[in-house]
Parts: structure tokens; C-alpha cells; sequence
């Protein structure tokens, strides 16, 4: 192209005013116009230089010294700035083109963006995700401006929004996002409204996350602006400042209504002193489901775990929570939840509680149907009552490696001891974890000893109610040893849950007492009885039991899969062992709605020992009671664990050891066994989804049959 001496075209930003809003904790907040008319008048002739437009005195953009923009038509020429810094009208030179067909001006250069739609729209590569710091200013690479024109002059007008605030501490990042995750940063197309205004028509990929950094210094006390997308978000916004000395001061600002950004505004959030942040216990938020109270430190745990035994535990134990990190406890003892359960919803947002020890609650009358004597809950949550927890990991603190109880009933769970519901409601677990930290002590698992009736599981301990628990992983070694000083005591632990079992009885039409699926367990689960009483171990489950009869404890499994080594012993002489690959024992009939298992996998070493015992890769045991022979138990589920009966080795009378059924109860569809030769069982990346659990499982049979497929 011909290049030509100063041709000039007029440049100015028109920008319409806003109305203010009130934002709950904070001062009057304004959307001001952040342009003021102005012209801009470009020579023709070409330069490099950074991008340098600041924010002046009346929300004015000043050009700088460096300044370059975009000019596409359909070609991308880059113009930069002649003479005019410091004022809003200015020159920028470049490459001569023919004007009067019309083009786009763009700021700042951006060489990545193209016109679209016979030169009616422009997509812009924007990604504002990470910016820098600018006192009193904004980021000048990430601002955006806009003008067409099909003449030497353009009007810019503003493409964003912006979010204003001020401190009086020095920080080195400061985080604006979303709550309820809508895009705020992101590749955009843009075309002019009827007015002649940008306007962003489409979106590609995108976070809802801004993150403003000092550019390698730290971020001084002052003024600073934020640019986002401008967009309407529903549940208000979070913004949270990491200080110099490492301290994060999380604010949740909302409204009653959605806020809106709007395009060319400025949303002033007011100054946030570090004197209002100054106690790290107290949680900021409302505890509703749209504005939940936030939890990012171990005093707001303590905190928790405190006003749930005050007079108002009640109202607590009911709000909702949200963690916003990692939580290190330090060794701290926790237990949320126990004369008041726990009965709101606890989401960890992806989050661990890391160093922690279970906490135990006491009580004087038992639990559940067990009345007749006292009982511990020991776990993170020791109680839970139409509760919801979801998209926590909790890691046990590596030098705690023993728990016992003295009383006749000892309820023990790696994240909720007792799980119960209303019969119109029902208790979630989904997307949970539970491990112990690298080991520090010579110990390789955790002991657990008791004096009666003892329940442990990896996720609940036990549940006497309706419970859901869905994408779950327990990753453990433990060995529950109880003294069985009660006579016909019986123990259970699970992988994932110990006991399942029916607290009131069911009526019509009442629903499936516990839902499990996508649930895994790694490690070891072992039961060493020591006197009289039933030993009862499950890779998924311990125990379904029934309490009433027809059709009260009824179980739905599906796509779960067992790793750990699961193993169950009692007294040679007078006890009774049951250890099953997904269920330890399966103690009710059902009735017309039986217990199912369906399309899950057991991988693990199974062995039961005693003076009678049950070992099944699927189920140690399964009762008789009205099952028929024609009733279907378990539907496409395989083991390929070896299966070890203690007796028969010891040639002592009463032991079975069985793919399957030790006791051969129960009729299993589609089920493949150990002995049908596997051609394949490998562990593969992670369902998407489902973030606390890893692993796809397949495994193939050459033998007669379909092959199957386990996917969670």
C-alpha cells in the first residue's frame, strides 16, 4: 500500500451514564461514565510502541506515549500514536488504506483480531484473567475500545466494564470473581448496537475469575481499577485481598437482586480498610443458599464447631457454608455436629481439610434404636440430619493413629459418624474424600478399639435414615479391633460406609434407604474380633441390616469399585465372620423391592475367619429370608479379587468361600467371577465430573458372555 504523510481521521468516545446501586457492607456504589467526548485524530504512517492509555482526573482516558491501536479493514494495520499524549484527542500514523468503504478501530493493538460477517463484526482475543496493578488506572493492555467509521475521524467507545476499588494496606494480588461463576473474562465478537455502542454478541471458553497483580512488586495502598466483561451476575460477586504478610481478606459484596455491569461503568466498591479484616475468625457471607457463609480458615472451623454447641446451634447447624481453600488444622480436634447435628449444607468447593483429628461426641442414651446404653460418634461431623456435604477432602493429621471408646456402642466415620433423616427428606454425600497424611510414625494404619457394638466406615460410620452418597472416595488402612465385652455384639466396617440400616419403619411407597454410586475404596479394612459376637467387613459397605421386616433397609449400588483388602475375624469358638468384596452382609429380605447391587467391581483380596465364616467377592453373606430364587440380587457386577476362606485352610467346620455369596443366597445376572479369566483391569484417568474420584475401570472377558464395562 501506498504510505502517505499524516492523513488524519477524527476520533471520540461517547459514553452513557448509569444509575447507582447499594451493595450490602459497603458504601454507595456507582457506575460513572468512564469516557468523556473526545476526539482522536491519527496521521498515516507506521510505528511499534506499548500500549500506555491511563485513566485522568473525571473518569477522562488520556492518551500516552506509546499508545497503538488496531485499524482492520479487513486486514489488520497497526497505528500508532503521533502526538496528543496527555489529552483525550491525539494523532496515531499507519499504513494509508481507502476509508470510505468503512472500518474498524480498535484499542489497543490487538494482532489477533479479525472482522467477521462481510466486515460487520469484530472477534477479539481478550483475556483478561491475569492483570496488572496500575494506581489510580487500569491495566492499559487490557482495556478495550471500539469505534467504526468510513472516514478520517472514529468515535472509540468503550467495549468493557470496570470494577474500582481502594485500600488502605499493601497487597500482592487481589482476586474478583463471580459467585455463581459467570464469565468474566474471555474471547469476544462484537458488533455495534442501533445506537452505535459496542455490543458483545457472542463468548468463547472464558473464567469467571480476574486476578490483579503487581507485576512482580507488591500492590500499594490506593486507588486501582479491574476490567470485566460487562455482564449481569445473579449471585453477586466475591473479591478477596492476599496481604504482603500472607494474609487473605475474602469479601463477599451481593445484593438482594443481581448486580449488573454495565458496559463504559465503573462499579466503586468503596475502600476496604485492613482493620475491618483484622479478626480472621469470623465468617463473612449470610449462610443462605445464594449467599453462604465463607469458610477459609481453621478459626473458621473452630468457629463452626463452636456456635453449633451455643444456644443458637440450631440456627447454625441449619446455614449453608462454602470453602473458599485448603484448610490446614494443624492437629486441631474438630467435631461439627453433636447434641445439634449437623443439618445444612457444607461445600467444600473442591477444597481439603488437611491435619485434622476427629472429634468425638458423647452420649447418654445411645442412638437411633439403640437405646440401652451410652454411645461415642467420633468423625469430622459426628452427626448429620438432612444434612448436605459435597466437594470435600478431608485428610486425618499423619500422627494420629489410634481411637478407642469404652462405652457399648462406638459410632466411627472418616468424615460423618451418624448420618439420619426425616422421612421426607435425606441426607448427601457427593464428591467427598477421605485419606491420612504421609506417614510421620512406624505405624501403617489406624486402630481402632472398642468395647461393644463398634461401626466404622471410610465415609459414614453408620446411617439411620435416607442417605445419598455419590462420587465418594475412602483411602485407608484401619483395623477395628473391639473387645466384644457385650455378648452378641455386632461390628461392621465399610470402605466407604459401615452400616446401613432402616431408623423408623418404612411405610408405602417409602423410598430407598441408601442411594450409593461412583464410590471407591483403596487400602485396607479389617475387623479382629476378640470374643463372642459377628465380625463383619465390606469393600463399600459393612452391614445392611434390617430392622423391622418387609421392605424397610433397602439398597441401591451402582457403578462402585473396591480396592482395598478386606478382611473380618472372629473368635474361633464362638463368633461368626462375614467379609465381602462390595458388601460385607446383606441382613434383609427387602421384599418386593430387594437390595441391588448393579454394574460394580470388586478388585480386592477378600478372607474371612472363624467358627463360622462367609467370604464373597460381591457379598459375604446374603439372607434368605423371602428372596426366591427368581429374585435378583446383584445385576453385571464382577470380582476379580481372590477370595479366601480362613476355615477351609484350617479345616475347621462352617466356612464358605464364594465368588459371589459365601452362603449361596441371592441370584446374580450377568456377574463375571475371578475364575473367567480377565483379559484386561486397568485403572485409566478420571470420569470428568466426579473431581474426587479417579480412575476408569474396564475389564473384559474372554469366556462366555458379554464383556463388561465399569465406568465411574
Amino acid at each position: 500500500m501506498k504510505r502517505s504523510a499524516l492523513q488524519r481521521f477524527l476520533a471520540c468516545a461517547a459514553i452513557a451514564t448509569s444509575a447507582a446501586l447499594f451493595l450490602q457492607n459497603c458504601a454507595k456504589v456507582e457506575q460513572d461514565d468512564i469516557l468523556k467526548s473526545g476526539l482522536i485524530r491519527a496521521g498515516i504512517e507506521d510505528g511499534t510502541g506499548a500500549t500506555r492509555t491511563c485513566l485522568g482526573a473525571g473518569n477522562t482516558v488520556l492518551w500516552q506515549e506509546g499508545d497503538h491501536i488496531s485499524v482492520l479493514r479487513p486486514a489488520n494495520y497497526e497505528f500508532t500514536l503521533a502526538s496528543g499524549a496527555g489529552t483525550r484527542s491525539a494523532e496515531f500514523s499507519g499504513t494509508d488504506f481507502d476509508k470510505t468503504s468503512g472500518y474498524w478501530a480498535l484499542y489497543p493493538y490487538n494482532i489477533g483480531a479479525v472482522t467477521l460477517e462481510n466486515d460487520t463484526r469484530v472477534a477479539i482475543p481478550w483475556s483478561g484473567t491475569s492483570q496488572t496493578a496500575v494506581k489510580d488506572s487500569f491495566d492499559p493492555a487490557l482495556a478495550l475500545m471500539l469505534g467504526f467509521s468510513t472516514s478520517e475521524s472514529v468515535a472509540f467507545r468503550q467495549v468493557l466494564s470496570y470494577i474500582k476499588f481502594k485500600t488502605d494496606f499493601p497487597c500482592t494480588s487481589v482476586r474478583f470473581s463471580a459467585y455463581s461463576g459467570d464469565i468474566v473474562a474471555t474471547k469476544i465478537t462484537v458488533e455495534m448496537d442501533g445506537d452505535g455502542n459496542p455490543e458483545i454478541i457472542s463468548t468463547e471458553g472464558g473464567s469467571s475469575v480476574v486476578t490483579l497483580s503487581g507485576g512482580g512488586s507488591r500492590i500499594e495502598p490506593g486507588t486501582y481499577l479491574i476490567a470485566v466483561l460487562p455482564t449481569t451476575l445473579p449471585s453477586g460477586f466475591n473479591i478477596s485481598f492476599e496481604t504482603a504478610e500472607g494474609n487473605i481478606y475474602d469479601v463477599y459484596k451481593s445484593t438482594s437482586r443481581s448486580v449488573t455491569l454495565k458496559r463504559a461503568g465503573i462499579l466503586d466498591l468503596g475502600t476496604f480498610h485492613a482493620s475491618d479484616y483484622a479478626i480472621p475468625s469470623e465468617w463473612r457471607g449470610e449462610g443462605t443458599a445464594l449467599h453462604p457463609y465463607l469458610i477459609s480458615t481453621k478459626d473458621h472451623l473452630t468457629l463452626l464447631q463452636t456456635r453449633l454447641a451455643s444456644s443458637e446451634a440450631a440456627t447454625y447447624a441449619s446455614a449453608n457454608y462454602y470453602m473458599t481453600e485448603d484448610i490446614d488444622c494443624d492437629s486441631e480436634t474438630l467435631a461439627i455436629g453433636g447434641a445439634q447435628p449437623f443439618t445444612g449444607t457444607f461445600d467444600g468447593g473442591g477444597n481439603s481439610i488437611t491435619n485434622v483429628r476427629p472429634g468425638t461426641y458423647f452420649s447418654s442414651t445411645g442412638y437411633g434404636d439403640h437405646t440401652d446404653g451410652y454411645c461415642t460418634f467420633t468423625a469430622l461431623f459426628p452427626r448429620l440430619h438432612n444434612a448436605t456435604l459435597k466437594n470435600l477432602g478431608v485428610v486425618m493429621d499423619n500422627s494420629f493413629y489410634s481411637m478407642s471408646s469404652s462405652y457399648k456402642y462406638a459410632i466411627y466415620g472418616g468424615i460423618a459418624g451418624y448420618a439420619t433423616s426425616s422421612t421426607d427428606s435425606r441426607t448427601t454425600i457427593t464428591n467427598c474424600s477421605f485419606s491420612v497424611g504421609t506417614k510421620k510414625v512406624s505405624e501403617d494404619e489406624l486402630v481402632i478399639n472398642g468395647n461393644g457394638y463398634t461401626m466404622w466406615g471410610g465415609i459414614v460410620g453408620d446411617n439411620g435414615g435416607h442417605l445419598n452418597c455419590y462420587g465418594c472416595t475412602a483411602d485407608i488402612k484401619v483395623r477395628i479391633m473391639p473387645d466384644y465385652n457385650y455378648d452378641s455384639s455386632t461390628h461392621a466396617a465399610g470402605g466407604i460406609i459401615g452400616k446401613i440400616e432402616s431408623e423408623t419403619k418404612n411405610t408405602e411407597n417409602f423410598d430407598i434407604t441408601a442411594r450409593i454410586d461412583r464410590c471407591r475404596s483403596l487400602g485396607r479394612v479389617a475387623m479382629q474380633g476378640m470374643k463372642n459376637g459377628d465380625a463383619i467387613t465390606g469393600g463399600i459397605i459393612g452391614y445392611v441390616y434390617e430392622a423391622y421386616g418387609t421392605n424397610d433397609t433397602n439398597l441401591k449400588m451402582s457403578n462402585c469399585v473396591n480396592e482395598a483388602e478386606i478382611t473380618a475375624s472372629g473368635n474361633n469358638l464362638d463368633g461368626e465372620a462375614f467379609a465381602g468384596g462390595l458388601v460385607g452382609k446383606l441382613d434383609s429380605d427387602g421384599g418386593a423391592d430387594l437390595p441391588w447391587i448393579y454394574n460394580s467391581l470388586n478388585k480386592g483380596y477378600v478372607k474371612a475367619f472363624a467358627k463360622a465364616s462367609y467370604s464373597g467377592g460381591i457379598m459375604g453373606w446374603c439372607y434368605s429370608g423371602l428372596i426366591s430364587t427368581n429374585t435378583t440380587t446383584a445385576v453385571n457386577c464382577a470380582n476379580t479379587g481372590e477370595i479366601v476362606d480362613g476355615n477351609a485352610a484350617a479345616s475347621i467346620s462352617g466356612g464358605s468361600a464364594s465368588d459371589f455369596s459365601a452362603n449361596g443366597n441371592g441370584t446374580f445376572t450377568g456377574c463375571k467371577k475371578r475364575s473367567d479369566s480377565p483379559t484386561a483391569s486397568t485403572m485409566n484417568s478420571g470420569r470428568s465430573g466426579i473431581p474426587s474420584v479417579s480412575g476408569l475401570v474396564y475389564a473384559e472377558w474372554t469366556g462366555s458372555g458379554t464383556s463388561l464395562n465399569l465406568e465411574f
